[in-house]
């Protein structure tokens, strides 16, 4: 049995000193397109074609290794690189920071949490960025010392996508400074009083927010 396998691994190996390390690294990009988000995909594929569509006694020698996908980009790594197979590379990487990698419609980078970050179009990011929210403030609104120490909210304090949860009829006014400029704020029973509604509607976002993925 090991016999057979040293053949058929010295078999294997002669044929593949047929093909050009090009076109084997074309083979292997095609294998790995299930690497690629769904948005990146036909960026992904252009990449591929336009590999394909070099003369092999000019680029022949390229080795193209990848994709490396990262939340902010798509990226190759490669060896003994022509300019043209440089200039392939680089286009796919620019396009992937503009492409929505959800979708695939004009993005840019967002950052949402703490760490995370990804080329998203408005409409990919909303649900993601509204789950972060809400993420957040429900431990919060459910801590047992929330009530004690924060009485009011200030409405110029929350980030707009949650503000938007909040009913404008729960928001009240204070006179701020000598100017008599209004300030508005929000009762913290009264968000606490949300609890249950914002707990539905983050098990939807989060839904919504993976659905593309």
């Amino acid at each position: 049995m090991k016999f057979i396998a040293e053949q058929l691994m010295q078999y294997t190996d002669s044929r593949d000193n047929d093909i050009s390390c090009l076109s084997k690294s074309i083979s292997l990009l095609n294998r790995r397109i299930g690497w690629v988000p769904k948005g990146w995909i036909p960026l992904y594929q252009d990449l591929v074609k336009s590999l394909m569509n070099l003369n092999d006694d000019i680029h022949g020698d390229v080795k193209v290794v990848g994709p490396w996908v990262e939340g902010e980009r798509m990226e190759f790594t490669s060896r003994t690189l022509t300019p043209v197979v440089a200039g392939i590379l680089r286009k796919t990487t620019r396009r992937s920071q503009c492409t929505c990698s959800l979708c695939g419609h004009p993005g840019k980078l967002r950052s949402f949490g703490e760490e995370t970050r990804e080329v998203l179009c408005a409409r990919c990011y909303a649900p993601k960025e509204l789950a972060e929210q809400l993420a957040t403030w429900i431990p919060r609104l459910e801590s047992d010392d929330f009530l004690e120490s924060e009485s009011v909210v200030v409405v110029d304090d929350l980030d707009t996508a949650f503000l938007a949860l909040i009913p404008q009829t729960q928001w009240r006014w204070v006179s701020n400074g000598k100017d008599g400029d209004l300030l508005p704020y929000v009762l913290s029973k009264d968000m606490v009083d949300l609890l249950p509604e914002l707990k539905k509607l983050h098990l939807l976002v989060i839904e919504m927010a993976s659905a593309d993925e």
